[in-house]
């Protein structure tokens, strides 16, 4: 009713999204952007969150089977030294420190990095500089010398305003995956590829 706080609009719409109630989510949204002020809507953006509802309700949609072949509950800290990695023709590494920029640092946030055996580009998250559009991937390339080339952010279509993170070149060296909260994710990182 005309009396409850806005805030429990935006509270409500969560609960909603996450029990994939979408709709009801996006309706609790639109009430909570029509009555809450300025510095609330602010503080509580809704515009990403109502666009999360709309990509999940069509990828539900097109929802495939997927087959669990292993659970495993790890601590968050040391989550990817359990993939088995056998088959990527790499490793996952804690990101090297030269590769972090004074926000990442100040960041205090865990960074990993995929790093291909027998060399090659080097494809990792950052802030950059100031985290204006959240964690980007970045590609820079491990010189003869043992240091990195300067690191550049990737140009083009994988990188949006929310993070990336998690970049992986195939081992046939055209197809790219990355994990994303923005492009058509439907909340939290959901994997992309391209080529």
């Amino acid at each position: 009713g005309p009396s409850t706080a806005p805030l429990a609009w935006y509270f409500l719409g969560r609960a909603y999204q996450l029990d994939y109630r979408f709709d009801d989510a996006v309706e609790a949204y639109r009430h909570f952007s029509g009555t809450a002020d300025k510095k609330t809507l602010d503080a509580h953006p809704v515009e990403a969150l109502q666009q999360q509802c709309r990509n999940a309700k069509f990828l539900l949609a097109n929802i495939k089977d997927i087959d669990v072949l292993n659970k495993v509950e790890v601590d968050a800290a040391d989550f990817f030294r359990f993939y088995d990695l056998g088959n990527i023709g790499g490793k996952i590494v804690v990101t090297p420190d030269e590769l972090l920029t004074p926000y990442d640092r100040k960041s205090g946030e865990r960074f990993l990095t995929y790093l291909p055996d027998g060399g090659g580009p080097v494809y990792f998250s950052s802030y950059g500089k100031n985290g204006a559009t959240g964690r980007d991937i970045y590609r820079c390339d491990l010189l003869p010398s043992s240091t990195f080339s300067t690191p550049v952010r990737l140009a083009g279509y994988v990188n949006t305003d929310q993070d990336e993170d998690y970049a992986v070149m195939g081992q046939d060296r055209k197809t790219f995956y990355f994990c994303s909260k923005g492009h058509n994710s439907m909340g939290g990182y959901d994997v992309f590829k391209c080529a």
